[in-house]
């Protein structure tokens, strides 16, 4: 045999006598022939050749790159797209519009150009075969196609408020293609034909919005053009309209649009003057970054919500309608987000109040007038449950025996999820502005558990506490604060408490203000016969938080704050001219519990307190603390506002510290521990000692005795009733004794001789 691969030279292959050959695989076309000739011949010289046959070898097929122009515009071409580099015959090109399917171009050229029939991205791509082998595509080429511009242009241009405005103005366009659509500040341009005309100095506007002087973004809406019907339209002055104006705001903004207000407005009023503002849209107002807000005012209905409309307040936002508002769409028309605030004085305004809720709980109440419209279901999330508990005022917590909530009446809820909750109803508002709500309150008595009152927020706005009419009740507020400890439930013995007083100023723990939130529930305590709360719509107040810090004459000594890995409290001492010594209205009980940690200061009289103020400063201060044995924990001093000394004196450890130079104190709360332990102390740490000032404590037959830092204990003695000296001993050099007596039970004189005096202490021995 031989075979060659150019059809012109041979070469041999020796195969003998062999009738067939397999060449094996090849990598190119070959042609081959076979040769025979006697055996006794020494050469093919004079050989017989066969015919010639040829195997056609195909090359692999190969797809190519396609290339060509990335991003057109509608409506032009994609101009040539050109394929190169392939191996084989173009069979088809074919082509997918944006995530569609690939479908077929009847063309077998390396070139193909088309224009597209909408915006969108194109893919294209080319199939190719070599011979008989298997198919191969090209790479995927992307053309971009944008939208087309409108090229818009307009006459008598007069600056207003973010942009420009044309009134009169005649509004020309070019370039618009039936059935594309077009992204706008406001949304989708559906509309046909070449220009619009318009009068109406409150109806469009042209915002330039970084383009050049002829493109301005539109859209359309209620039938009209608009140019910049944009989706956040920001509000810069006070006036009635035109420049900046809330008028103008709400006449731009589109539909489900949000109008926000510059820092300037905050505080301002806008005076209306003939017609009211009409809500002819869905529309938020937010204006959550003012401080007091913006108050709304007029001759006539300061504010109208047409049918199937509504006007939303963003949340933290704050408005005030000094006028009505005549809102048309029901309750759905006026919504409230969470911690919005809302004065206004339109009786029976619908609208709809809500409240985030966490899994936690919480004290809350209804704003509506009508009990319909604050049912227990609205507070339950779908699917879940909530836990609901009532308060009966002056006595205790009780289960839930009622289906509406009252106005007025606070109610502790925990839902089992975190949602927020939705009420609808009729607003609470009286007739007249200015006449007050009377709430008769309970009066049992005066032990801790007693006269207590769980009352609510009535409005949609915050309630400045220090402005409430307070009759024999106490002018502390007590405010339930569920990140202070989440997982428990608010109970009028719990700690964890926000404290307000009034008479003072002060509030614990630091940052805790004198405004109640919409909606929130807070504790009061009648503190005589016929208690009463009078809360006047004079009290109604904007606030940036929950709580807000006013000033006050009261001189803050220091606050202190223990903390162990679990758990916090904190308490503070002030001073006032006008305060005295004994617990009294500038003072502050402390609601106290089992809790994980407990901290207060203690007044001659016994009365625990977490607000302490005093008239002066020489005179020495018990703080009780309570943390389970064998705590470590840290007392922690801050707010120290005045140029006073103070000193933290731990009696068990013979230390006195300045809260100036060392903030921070930790200590152990082991078995060892016992009341008295801590003091607050004011004035010079050099100056000598003048005073005797010695604590006795039994617990469990375990005689506690501590003297001040300073102050050393030099005998003990204890006698019975009958004058027999029980028990003796002699000491120096220690401010604390404390030793284990075997006595039967009886009331014991105790007679402690120290450095400074003697003092006599009867004692309960048990």
């Amino acid at each position: 045999y031989a075979t060659v691969v150019d059809s012109t030279s041979f070469s041999d292959i020796l195969l003998t006598d062999s009738i067939g050959h397999n060449p094996g695989i090849l990598t190119a076309s070959t042609w081959f022939r076979r040769l025979a000739r006697v055996n006794c011949k020494l050469d093919w010289v004079g050989a017989a050749v066969s015919n010639v046959i040829k195997i056609t070898v195909d090359p692999t097929s190969v797809g190519g790159t396609i290339s060509g122009t990335a991003t057109i515009t509608y409506g032009s071409s994609t101009g040539t797209m050109t394929l190169s580099g392939k191996t084989g015959v173009i069979q088809r090109w074919e082509r997918k519009v944006n995530t569609g399917s690939w479908t077929n171009i009847t063309n077998t050229n390396a070139t193909y150009s088309e224009s597209p029939t909408s915006a969108c991205t194109m893919y294209y791509r080319v199939y190719v075969k070599s011979g008989v082998c298997s198919e191969a595509y090209s790479d995927v080429f992307t053309v971009t196609v944008n939208k087309k511009d409108l090229s818009i242009t307009a006459d008598n241009k007069t600056k207003v408020y973010d942009g420009l405005i044309y009134s009169p103005f005649t509004v020309s366009y070019s370039g618009f293609i039936t059935g594309e659509d077009y992204t706008a500040l406001g949304g989708t341009l559906a509309f046909g034909g070449t220009s619009a005309s318009a009068t109406d100095i409150g109806t469009y506007t042209i915002i330039a919005s970084g383009q050049t002087s002829n493109n301005y973004e539109i859209s359309y809406y209620n039938g009209s053009l608009l140019i910049n019907c944009a989706p956040v339209v920001n509000v810069v002055n006070n006036v009635n309209s035109g420049f900046g104006s809330l008028r103008n705001a709400i006449a731009n903004v589109c539909d489900n649009g949000t109008i926000t207000f510059a820092s300037g407005v905050d505080g301002q009023t806008i005076s209306l003057t003939s017609a009211a503002l009409n809500i002819d849209k869905k529309i938020t107002l937010n204006n959550s970054l003012h401080t007091t807000g913006i108050s709304i005012t007029g001759s006539c209905d300061n504010i109208t919500i047409n049918a199937a409309k509504s006007l939303t307040l963003a949340t933290n936002s704050k408005v005030t309608v000094i006028g009505a508002i005549k809102n048309n769409a029901g309750v759905t028309g006026l919504v409230l987000n969470s911690g919005a605030s809302l004065i206004q004085n339109t009786v029976a305004l619908p609208a709809t109040v809500k409240r985030e809720l966490n899994n936690k709980w919480h004290l809350i109440g209804s704003p509506f007038a009508q009990s319909a419209g604050a049912t227990i279901s609205n507070i339950t999330p779908v699917g879940g449950s909530t836990q609901i508990k009532l308060y009966t005022n002056g006595t205790a917590w009780s289960a839930s025996t009622t289906y509406y909530m009252q106005p007025l009446i606070g109610y502790a809820v925990c839902p089992n999820i975190t949602f927020t909750a939705s009420l609808s109803g009729n607003l609470y508002s009286n007739p007249i502005p200015t006449m007050a709500y009377a709430l008769p309150l309970i009066y049992t008595g005066t032990s801790a558990s007693q006269s207590w009152n769980l009352i609510a927020n009535p409005f949609t706005s915050y309630l400045n506490w220090n402005l409430l009419g307070k009759t024999n009740v106490s002018t502390t507020l007590y405010l339930w604060d569920n990140t202070l400890s989440p997982g428990l439930a608010p109970s009028t013995t719990a700690t964890y408490f926000r404290t307000y007083n009034a008479t003072n100023g002060v509030g614990v723990p630091a940052g805790t203000l004198p405004y109640i939130a919409p909606m929130q529930g807070f504790f009061v305590k009648a503190s005589y016969t016929s208690p009463k709360l009078s809360i006047p719509p004079t009290a109604r107040a904007h606030s940036t938080a929950s709580f807000y810090k006013e000033a006050t004459n009261t001189e803050i000594l220091v606050r202190l704050k223990t903390e162990t890995e679990t758990a916090i409290d904190e308490l503070v001492v002030c001073k006032s001219a006008d305060a005295k010594n004994a617990f009294e209205e500038f003072d502050s009980e402390k609601m106290l519990n089992a809790m994980p940690i407990e901290m207060y200061t203690q007044t001659p009289g016994g009365e625990k307190l977490i607000i302490n103020t005093i008239n002066k400063t020489n005179i020495i201060i018990p703080i009780g603390i309570t943390i389970a044995n064998g705590s470590k924990a840290k007392i922690t001093a801050f707010g120290l506002e005045s140029a006073e000394q103070v000193y933290l004196e731990d009696r068990l450890k013979g230390k006195l510290i300045s809260l100036y130079e060392n903030t921070a104190y930790e200590f152990d709360f082991s078995s060892e521990a016992i009341l008295g332990r801590f003091f607050i102390r004011f004035g010079d740490i050099n100056a000598p000692l003048s005073v005797s000032d010695v604590k006795v404590y039994t617990n469990d037959h375990e005689l506690n005795i501590i003297a001040q830092t300073g102050e050393e204990i030099q005998q003990v003695e204890v006698y019975s009733l009958t004058g027999a000296c029980v028990y003796s001993s002699k000491l120096a050099g220690s401010n604390v004794f404390n030793s284990i007596l075997d006595l039967s039970a009886d009331i014991y004189l105790v007679r402690v001789k120290t450095s400074l005096a003697t003092q006599n202490v009867k004692v309960n021995w048990k």
